[in-house]
């Protein structure tokens, strides 16, 4: 039996205010000023007289509290009431692990009134789905969670269950819908009296990436700025590495190498001071990938290594192989084929018939026998990597477009110049896009 302290909850737009007001410390004279007089406030909370929708507006942006369209609640606080709200602190402070702590306390089929069962489902999204990788239910959990939420005025948690919808929808690969759920997300919570900057940032960043994968750098540039400008404007440093590390993202797709290292590596100072940092491992790998552009080779491996060390701790296996894939890549460019071809070659033996790089993996094989004048074994492994391409058509553009120039190299070192044509002609239409 938990013995918890009923409360009573406000149930009129007069109690709402005044409830608010005294959690606040405020009197009756000190939330008047600037809007009305103490007496209109007075009578308001009596009950006697209903605001205007414009000093509805005011008190809304004063108490930190959206009263618009306050509906009467016939449902009493339940006894977790205070227990959610601690686990939303929890999470904003990104304590997951007492937060799951917390949110293990409460009981599954514990009777709750619809705004904090819809609180509850969102941060069963957040402590759950994302880190079991559980995106159905999720996905499940955060529309049920909207359903409850469909006539409330709780816009900030709103827009916190569209933001996690949108990153659920991220991982299940729907990028159109999860772009759309962070757009949502953004309207939502810019309507908010008391919006959160820290998730608004979260919100644009999320965009930008779906910018950045969309290889659309202006667009996700315009979205980091906004993000970037919000911590200006309000003197915050929400999510400061993240910034950094998606400018740097726009500017590799603008192909400007030497700006993007400035702010990977000012991603990585801040990074480096943050034990939580999710794109850590990539920082290190987009490094390695501009120090190599810039004919930085030393550099490009210490940083892919780096990389890979860090996913290999954190177990993320398909992230390592791509950082594998880029080390294979720059030995490739100092000429170091001996250990070019073992790096690509365990990379390639330890990938999945579906896995998105095993067409480049392949490729680079045969491309590194290419430089070594093994045609036997360059035709053997080019003509697997367009094998592969054909059943793909999904595969992005210019992995097939080096899989055709070297398969064009080939063969015109072979002097067959038939098949040279063939693909050459394959390679045109493919730049030209038809």
């Amino acid at each position: 039996m938990i013995n918890v302290k009923v409360m009573k909850v406000a149930t009129t737009l007069g109690e709402k205010i005044k409830e608010l007001r005294e959690n606040l410390g405020m009197t009756q004279e000190e939330l008047a000023e600037g809007i009305c007089t103490r007496s209109y406030i007075s009578i308001i909370e009596k009950n006697q007289m209903k605001p205007s929708a414009e000093l509805i507006i005011k008190l809304s942006k004063k108490l930190g509290y959206d009263l618009r369209n306050l509906k009467e609640s016939a449902h009493p606080a339940s006894p977790y009431y205070e227990k959610l709200n601690q686990i939303e602190t929890l999470l904003y402070n990104q304590d997951d692990r007492e937060a799951l702590k917390q949110l293990q306390e409460i009981p599954e089929d514990a009777v709750l009134p619809p705004f904090e069962k819809a609180k509850w489902l969102w941060e069963k999204a957040v402590l759950i789905a994302l880190p079991q990788e559980r995106w159905t239910e999720g996905e499940s959990w955060c529309n049920e969670a909207l359903q409850l939420l469909a006539d409330s005025t709780e816009l900030s948690l709103i827009a916190k269950v569209h933001y996690i919808i949108g990153v659920i929808r991220y991982r299940m690969g729907k990028l159109e819908d999860a772009f759309e759920s962070f757009n949502t997300g953004i309207q939502v919570m810019t309507q908010s009296p008391s919006p959160s900057m820290r998730y608004l940032v979260l919100l644009y960043l999320n965009q930008a990436m779906i910018h950045n994968h969309w290889k659309e750098p202006r667009s996700a540039l315009i979205c980091v700025q906004k993000a970037k400008d919000l911590n200006k404007n309000t003197n915050s440093y929400y999510h400061v590495g993240d910034i950094e590390f998606h400018w740097g993202l726009a500017l590799s797709g603008l192909n400007d190498p030497e700006n993007a290292k400035l702010h990977y590596n000012l991603a990585l100072q801040f990074y480096q001071y943050n034990e939580k940092a999710t794109n850590l491992g990539a920082v290190y790998t987009n490094l390695g990938i501009v120090e190599r552009q810039l004919g930085n080779f030393e550099e490009s491996l210490q940083y892919l290594q780096k990389a890979i060390q860090h996913y290999q701790e954190a177990s993320l296996k398909e992230k390592e192989e791509n950082s594998r894939y880029e080390l294979a890549l720059t030995l490739f460019a100092l000429n170091r084929y001996e250990e070019a071809l073992e790096t690509a070659k365990a990379l390639h033996a330890g990938l999945p018939q579906d896995s998105p790089l095993l067409p480049n993996a392949t490729w680079l094989i045969g491309e590194i026998y290419l430089k070594m004048n093994d045609l036997k074994e360059a035709n053997r492994y080019l003509q697997q990597a367009y094998q592969l391409i054909v059943k793909d058509v999904h595969c992005p553009v210019n992995t097939k477009q080096l899989i055709l120039t070297g398969l064009v190299s080939l063969y015109q070192k072979q002097d067959t110049p038939n098949l040279q044509t063939n693909y050459l002609e394959m390679l045109h239409e493919s730049i030209l896009g038809y």
